[in-house]
C-alpha cells in the first residue's frame, strides 16, 4: 500500500459534519485524525523546478474561523435572520425530505447567509477583504466589491446551492423591497455557451424547489423552462398573496 492509499477512504456521512478525516502528506504515512479537516491549501513556488508533488501546507485561517462562527450561529437558532430566511433554513433541513441535502450544501448556503444576516456579535472580528480595482480604475470611478466564494467538490451539488441562494435573495426582496441586503435580480455565469441554457434551466428549476411552498416570481418565458404555469404556488394557484404579488411585475432579467 502506497502513502496515498488508505483501507477505508470514506469515514463520514455526506449528510453530517465530518467527524474524522485522513491526513495525507507527501512522503508520510496516512494518519486517521479525529474532527474535521481544516481548510488549507498547498503552495509550491512556481520558480522552483521540481518533480515532487504537494507543497507547503498553508492554513486558511479566515475560512476556519468562519466555520466556527457559522456553527455557533447555527446552534443559536440562526440569530438575526429574517422570518423568510428562517423558514427557508428550516425547510432545507427538515426531516422527511425526499432528497436530503448534503451537509456541504447546507453549510455553503448557511455561510453566505451568515455573512449577510447573522447578528453582529457572531460576525465581530471577521474582516472580509474587498476585491479592489487598480488605482487607475479607481480614478475612473470604479469601486471595490465583496466577493464571497464557496469551495465545493465536483458532484457535491453546486447548482442546487445556487438555487438555494437565489431563492433566499429573491424571496427576501419580494417580502421587503426596502432591504438593500437582497436583490431579485440574479446573474448566473457558466463556463461556456454550450452549457449556458442547460445550467440556467437547472438553476431556475432548483431555485423553485428551494423555495418550498413559496415560489419565485418569474415571467412566462422562464416558467416554460421548468414546464410549469407562471406564478404557480403550492398554496395559492395564480399567485401566493403571502409571499408574491397578486400579478407579476415583469421579469427583471429580461
Amino acid at each position: 500500500m502506497s502513502n496515498f492509499e488508505v483501507p477505508s477512504p470514506i469515514l463520514s456521512s455526506p449528510f453530517e459534519e465530518p467527524k474524522e478525516h485522513w491526513w495525507i502528506l507527501e512522503g508520510q504515512p496516512a494518519e486517521r485524525r479525529q474532527g474535521r479537516r481544516p481548510a488549507l491549501y498547498f503552495y509550491r513556488d512556481p520558480k522552483q523546478e521540481t518533480d515532487e508533488r504537494g507543497g507547503l501546507a498553508i492554513e486558511m485561517k479566515l475560512a476556519n474561523l468562519i466555520r466556527q462562527r457559522v456553527q455557533a450561529w447555527r446552534d443559536s437558532g440562526y440569530a438575526g435572520v429574517t422570518r423568510t430566511t428562517l423558514e427557508l433554513l428550516q425547510h432545507w433541513s427538515r426531516e422527511g425530505r425526499d432528497r436530503r441535502l448534503f451537509f456541504a450544501q447546507l453549510e455553503a448556503a448557511e455561510t453566505i447567509i451568515f455573512l449577510n444576516e447573522a447578528r453582529p456579535d457572531f460576525r465581530q472580528g471577521l474582516e472580509i477583504p474587498r476585491d479592489e480595482p487598480s488605482d487607475e480604475r479607481k480614478a475612473e470611478g470604479f469601486a471595490g466589491f465583496l466577493r464571497y466564494a464557496c469551495k465545493m467538490a465536483t458532484g457535491s451539488g453546486k447548482t442546487t446551492v445556487m438555487g438555494m441562494l437565489a431563492a433566499w435573495s429573491i424571496l427576501n426582496k419580494v417580502n421587503d423591497r426596502s432591504d438593500g441586503r437582497f436583490s431579485d435580480v440574479e446573474l448566473v455565469v457558466v463556463p461556456n455557451e454550450a452549457k449556458s441554457h442547460r445550467e440556467a434551466s437547472k438553476a431556475v428549476s432548483r431555485t423553485e424547489r428551494a423555495c418550498g411552498p413559496k415560489r419565485t416570481p418569474r415571467c412566462e418565458r422562464h416558467a416554460s423552462l421548468a414546464n410549469e404555469a407562471p406564478w404557480q404556488c403550492d398554496d395559492h394557484a395564480g399567485g401566493c398573496p403571502r409571499f408574491l404579488p397578486a400579478r407579476p411585475p415583469g421579469c427583471a432579467s429580461d
